[in-house]
């Protein structure tokens, strides 16, 4: 059932990409004939073959995107008539010329338009509704683990916080029974009853959050002290 969704999630990014891919060409193509063929100033000519850059740059992103998207249908074991469907985007397959948006150009009765001029994209893409949905579903099932692992980061985050505060009245208590002075004596108390209050602080805070307790290495550490 998985291998299924996938394939069919990979084919409709396939489509998209395919579509954003023609509207990318058409636009290089009416760019060109429109725009860089009449510009007549340096300005206006540097205006116009920036923008051919910039569709340069979608063009390449949506043939990449589908490059991606025809190699995991390969790999998921696509059958062979989808892939006559779907088949390699060539270099060549990328490149536009002008006389195809000429009416009655001599040059458009000879030029062979690549192949996916002819794939029905629109009708193919009328499964976006479903491809939407199981996209959706996908998203709130890794909603859903990382808050998982949210969870069971706080609780051991909580955790390590009241093994540290435990560990450090241990130490204080160690300090106090190795102190002779009165003044060091005094301060070792203090700071016994800060982190005691601070241990007995966060263990009611994770009482109160039914945080699940969780053994860690600090445990064994504070206890062998």
């Amino acid at each position: 059932h998985l291998h299924d969704m996938e394939l069919r999630l990979q084919i409709g990014q396939a489509n998209d990409a395919l579509n954003g891919l023609q509207l990318a060409l058409v636009d290089k193509a009416v760019v060109l004939r429109n725009v860089v063929r009449h510009a007549k100033s340096y300005s206006m000519k540097t205006c116009a073959w920036d923008a051919i850059h910039t569709i340069n740059r979608a063009v390449r992103k949506q043939a990449t995107t589908y490059k991606q998207c025809q190699k995991a249908m390969v790999t998921l074991g696509v059958s062979a008539e989808t892939l006559t469907h779907y088949q390699q985007l060539g270099t060549l397959d990328l490149t536009v010329t002008t006389a195809t948006i000429t009416q009655n150009a001599h040059a458009h009765r000879v030029s062979h338009l690549p192949w996916f001029w002819s794939i029905d994209v629109p009708t193919d893409m009328e499964s976006i509704t479903w491809m939407l949905e199981c996209m959706c579903f996908i998203h709130v099932c890794i909603d859903q683990y990382h808050w998982s692992e949210e969870e069971q980061l706080l609780m051991a985050e909580f955790q390590w916080t009241i093994n540290y505060f435990n560990y450090r009245a241990i130490q204080w208590c160690t300090c106090h029974s190795e102190c002779d002075a009165l003044g060091a004596s005094c301060y070792a108390v203090r700071q016994i009853a800060v982190y005691e209050r601070l241990l007995e602080h966060a263990k009611l805070k994770q009482q109160s959050m039914s945080l699940k307790y969780i053994p860690t290495s600090m445990d064994i550490d504070a206890s062998d002290v």
